[in-house]
């Protein structure tokens, strides 16, 4: 059989290559998918059994394929498949869903089915086995990008979708857009460089997978592909924790985030149980219960009062009582007009016993009109006061069994009654003398019932005086077959018998004593008090909630957890104080609504906040600091052979990895940060596969940019050798064009493997050069689009002018950029500058073979080494500014972005950047200058004529 080689066969080829024009794409995402456990199946049904079963999953994977018009399926066998797609999100989706479909084929056959599947992007190879004719069998996909797929599929574990770092970024964002829900369908997590054998550079395996299988675990790694020791990047990690759904959150959480949550729940419960116990907001949760209650209409019950007109119209000195001769004739008139009872909020205290049994006691005239009216009408009830030293009934003139009782009454005039008054021994209440006179059958009273008022101060009918003495002011039905109440209600000085309301201020302040007596009567006939939760039910709930709150609030973030708290306590107050006037009965909502979710949300956001810190502390000293014995969260391999010691053993306390001093040494020379003259390091903003990049503060208070290049961080010496050599090319022209970063300083260390320089420090994305370290954030045109989505045609042809400038004067000096994309391209003053020179080389002569490098996407199909290779790169960036979208969907443009530009203008623009990502490199622009000039042609035809 002649041997393979790795022309693509025609056939084959012209599939490929129909394939890619259809789709527009210099890429594919490769997917390498395996059936895992096939061995396993065919041991335990049988070889015959187990092939069925296969032929059945492949069925599903080409059924599941033939939905996805950008997916092909390049080779497959026992249970493994090469496809190829055109976009990453494509190939993500299209994996998930397979994961589902597989799942529900072994619940079918009563086996446990799951993927194993690993996603790559490159360019690809067929692999033919005819070498003579170019057009034999296929044998599968090839390559170097083949390989890297292979070793990332070798990391995942059954059920897992892992990818590299490129496609993860494409896949996230262009479902992220899609969902148009942030993404929320999904589950994303960067688990860190990992070193596959046999590659120069480490690299970075993402994971995706539906969010309710959160938290994501970083794998393992293997023989053939093992983890980069040092620990992943923390901030990576966490986030998505952090966007997971709640359960997942709860169930991923942290050894100290379970103790906070504990913590929480028992102080939460603690302090609810507290406020319960003690009554502090008893009276607060009873009154705001009425700020929503509407008015009740009360018609069977009149007050008659002696409010200021009446002190006025009938010459009664406030200081002083009232004439009896008055009240006897209100008697004779009610009775007159048809009052079923007659109650008398009024203490009729005097003659007391004993001065009526003192010798040559005369009853004088006011007092015997009364006894004679009272004694007339029959319908009588008199009120007694209960004091400190007991009951103080009315005279013994005028009292009668059964016509007098306890009005209610609070110590302090300035809290509301709330509660109703109780019989003392055989004095009964006020409420209940007057329905046992009005023959009314009322219901008993509930134990623990509250006053249930039926509307502000002035609710019930109030009838002057004056009036109720005329017989012409009173209409026919006012008083007929009607209790009618008398007492006080006067608001001048010296007011007396006026308490608070339990309604707010601005539905009334104050109610006289003769309305609450009033209401307290209502009350009992109509058998509609308020009851409260007996406090064995409200103390079981208090503190179930503060539990239940305590230790959920741990796991929302900040902002979260302050919204939930506010719209908790909102729901609660709404609920309680609505519900009440339909249930009748009340509870202290004010405990779980103004203390637990308060304290909750405060103990949630400290937490949370110490956490981050904590978390941003650790890194920080395993960046900063040389530890001794240093102990890396890194996992065993897993393709240790049989006898061999691995390179750790696992700490059972926590399942940490303790390394040894070897590889410790290693980790620390990975993560220390080097002394850099006259410079305090402040703190790590960003980190890529070269290195890392930290503000940094000048011995005269500026702020600079640092970029630290590790040689410990690559597996040999070239890559790093490779970032001095572009630092050495670019340095003295850096400060040549006002669009390329400024370099102010080189500095290399090679006995502890160090290269940094300094850079000016650009805006921060928030408050552009007003630089807060803590809180810093380099703006790049990456963060523009991710913050801001697309910045317009005018400001991209602005900032294209100006960065293609930038580029066309870097290639006057013989050098080319080679890694131009958003991220690359920061902002200083609000001007961009083309930044990240490590892969900055010279221009290739030609014929000479190029080193294929860069990021995925913006490289053009022969790599990196001409001036248009460039121009290339910059082409995609300015389709990634204009659309916001994934460089996977150039050329596309959605419709809508033309802004105040015509909409065929920003088709000739497309135009521009077509030629300048040809595939082919003839038919690009060959130079910087003649794109910019294309530029240039766009931009005089905007409205207004120029830039913004």
């Amino acid at each position: 059989m002649p041997a393979p080689n790795l022309r693509p066969a025609q056939d084959e080829l012209a599939q490929l290559a129909a394939f890619q024009r259809r789709h527009r794409v210099s890429l594919l995402s490769v997917v390498c998918i395996e059936l895992a456990g096939v061995a396993r199946l065919k041991q335990q049904m049988g070889d015959a059994p187990a092939l069925r079963l296969l032929h059945q999953h492949e069925q599903v994977l080409r059924d599941l394929l033939a939905g996805f018009p950008g997916g092909l399926e390049v080779s497959s066998g026992n249970g493994a498949f090469f496809l190829v797609f055109e976009k990453p999100s494509d190939a993500v989706k299209f994996a998930l869903e397979l994961d589902v479909r597989v799942a529900l084929l072994g619940k079918k056959v009563g086996q446990a089915l799951q993927e194993r599947v690993g996603v790559h992007v490159g360019e690809v190879l067929v692999e033919v086995s005819d070498a003579a004719e170019g057009a034999g069998p296929v044998q599968g996909l090839n390559g170097i990008q083949v390989d890297i797929c292979q070793a990332v599929l070798s990391l995942a574990a059954p059920g897992q979708v892992l990818m590299t770092r490129f496609a993860y970024d494409s896949a996230r964002q262009a479902l992220r857009v899609g969902t148009g829900a942030g993404g929320d369908e999904f589950a994303w997590a960067n688990h860190g460089d990992y070193q596959a054998k046999g590659f120069d550079e480490s690299l970075e395996i993402c994971e995706v997978a539906p969010r309710n299988r959160m938290p994501l675990r970083a794998p393992a790694g293997n023989d053939r592909i093992q983890r980069v020791a040092g620990g992943p990047d923390l901030t990576e990690i966490t986030r998505p924790i952090a966007d997971a759904p709640f359960l997942a959150r709860v169930r991923g959480a942290r050894r100290n985030e379970r103790n906070a949550a504990r913590t929480g729940a028992a102080v939460v419960a603690f302090v609810g149980a507290l406020f319960l116990v003690f009554q502090f907001l008893d009276g607060a949760s009873y009154d705001w219960a009425y700020a929503l209650k509407s008015t009740v209409p009360v018609a069977d019950v009149v007050i008659v009062a002696m409010d200021d007109d009446a002190h006025r119209d009938l010459r009664q000195e406030t200081s002083r009582l009232w004439s009896r001769n008055l009240h006897a004739q209100l008697v004779d008139r009610l009775t007159a007009a048809g009052a079923k009872a007659i109650g008398f909020d009024v203490h009729f205290d005097s003659p007391a016993a004993s001065e009526m049994e003192k010798e040559g006691y005369v009853e004088s005239s006011g007092d015997r009109a009364l006894r004679l009216a009272f004694e007339r009408s029959g319908r009588v009830v008199l009120g007694a006061a209960l004091e400190e030293n007991g009951v103080k009934p009315p005279s013994p003139l005028f009292r009668k069994p059964g016509r007098w009782g306890l009005v209610e009454w609070a110590p302090d005039p300035s809290s509301p009654i709330r509660q109703p008054i109780h019989a003392q021994g055989d004095v009964a209440t006020f409420s209940e003398a007057l329905a046992g006179l009005a023959g009314q059958q009322a219901p008993p009273r509930p134990e623990g019932a509250w006053l249930n008022y039926y509307g502000p101060p002035g609710t019930i009918r109030h009838l002057k005086y004056s009036s109720a003495l005329s017989a012409s002011d009173i209409p026919a039905n006012l008083i007929s077959n009607k209790i009618v109440l008398v007492g006080e209600a006067a608001l001048l000085p010296p007011a007396r018998d006026r308490f608070a309301s339990p309604y707010p201020r601005w539905r009334g302040a104050e109610i006289n004593g003769v309305e609450v007596n009033a209401t307290a009567y209502l009350n009992r006939v109509r058998g509609d008090w308020l009851r409260r939760l007996p406090w064995w039910v409200e103390l079981p709930l208090v503190l179930l909630f503060g539990v239940a709150l305590g230790y959920a609030l741990v796991f929302l973030e900040p902002p979260k957890a302050v919204a939930f708290g506010l719209a908790g306590a909102l729901a609660i107050g709404v609920g309680a104080t609505t519900q009440v006037w339909f249930t009748k009965v009340w509870f202290p909502w004010l405990v779980p609504a103004a203390v637990q979710l308060p304290l909750g949300v405060l103990w949630a956001v400290i937490v949370r906040t110490r956490l981050v810190s904590e978390t941003d502390r650790q890194l920080r000293r395993a960046l900063a600091t040389h530890p001794r014995g240093h102990a890396a969260a890194v996992a065993a391999p897993s393709g240790v052979p049989s006898g061999a010691t691995p390179p750790a053993a696992a700490d059972s306390r926590d399942g940490t990895l303790i390394q040894s001093p070897e590889e410790s040494a290693r980790a620390a020379a990975r993560f220390a940060v080097p002394p850099v003259p006259d410079h305090r390091m402040i703190r790590c903003i960003g980190k890529g596969a070269y290195g890392e990049v930290w503000v940094a503060e000048d011995i005269i208070g500026e702020f600079k940019a640092v970029k630290i290049i590790r040689r410990a961080a690559f597996a040999n010496q070239a890559p790093f050798e490779r970032e001095f050599r572009g630092l050495q090319k670019f340095t003295p022209i850096s400060r040549s064009h006002p669009s390329l970063v400024h370099i102010l300083h080189v500095g290399r260390n090679d006995e502890t493997g160090f290269i940094y320089y300094i850079m000016e420090a650009g805006d921060d994305a928030a408050s552009g050069q007003s630089i807060v370290p803590e809180s810093y954030v380099p703006r790049s045109m990456g963060t523009d689009v991710e913050r801001h989505g697309s910045i317009g045609l005018a400001r991209v042809l602005q900032y294209g002018i100006e960065i293609g400038e930038a580029v066309a004067h870097l290639h006057r000096h013989g050098l080319i950029h080679r890694d131009i994309k958003p991220g690359n391209i920061i902002f200083v003053n609000d001007r961009p500058k083309l930044a990240d020179i490590g892969l900055v080389t010279d221009i290739a002569a030609p014929g000479q073979e190029v080193t294929y490098i860069g990021t995925q996407g913006y490289m053009p199909p022969e790599g990196h080494g001409t001036p248009s290779a460039d121009v290339f790169s910059l082409g995609k960036l300015l389709y990634v500014a204009l659309t916001a979208r994934s460089v996977q969907n150039f050329p596309d443009v959605p419709d809508g972005l033309a802004g105040a530009a015509p909409a065929s203008l920003v088709g000739d623009f497309v135009g521009v950047l077509r030629r300048a990502c040809e595939q082919a490199q003839p038919r690009r622009y060959q130079t910087a200058e003649e794109f910019v000039e294309g530029l240039r042609a766009i931009q005089s035809r905007l409205p207004g004529g120029g830039a913004p």
